[in-house]
């Protein structure tokens, strides 16, 4: 196993305490060998679950934790009953969609 962190410490030094890669990534990277671990390849579905995951690293066998946090985002730009309403006014959906550019 590499040095114990070895990875984060060198990237807090270069990068400050929110080192690129570390925080806010798609993939967890280890903090001991600095390798990517894919959660598809290792299945790590668990780790989709908002919280702290305990894991052990692929590459070099270093455990380390995983915090994943989960934001939701939501839509409500389309709505049946808005095209409906057109219809009912003679409008259609193209009509109804349709804006004027001055």
């Amino acid at each position: 196993m590499a040095e114990k962190f070895q990875a984060l410490k060198k990237a807090i030094e270069e990068d400050g305490p929110l080192p690129d890669g570390f925080w806010g990534a798609s993939q967890p990277k280890c903090p001991h060998c600095g390798e990517i671990c894919d959660i598809s390849d290792n299945d790590w579905y668990r780790l989709y679950d908002e919280g702290e995951h305990e894991v052990e690293c692929p590459h070099c066998d270093g455990e380390f934790t995983v915090s994943t946090r989960v934001s939701h985002s939501f839509d409500t730009c389309e709505q049946e009953a808005m095209d409906d309403e057109d219809d009912e006014a003679g409008q259609g959906k193209e009509a109804g969609n349709a804006r004027s550019v001055d």
